[in-house]
């Protein structure tokens, strides 16, 4: 996915104006920025979870 941004990004360098080309890639970073930070939310509360239990807390 974060292929065809890139790839779509040098298309419009090459084709529209910079300041196109500017918000496009803003755009793109908007859309991917809350899935980076979904999935480090995920990995990081794992590890927590597996670090309560190793402790012998009950997680809820």
């Amino acid at each position: 996915m974060f292929a065809v941004c890139v790839y779509k990004l040098k298309k419009t360098v090459n084709y529209e104006k910079e300041n196109f080309t500017f918000i496009f890639f803003y755009s793109c970073f908007l859309i991917f920025t809350p899935f980076i930070g979904f999935f480090t939310n995920l990995i990081y509360f794992k590890r927590v979870k597996n670090y309560a239990l190793s402790q012998g807390y009950k997680y809820q």
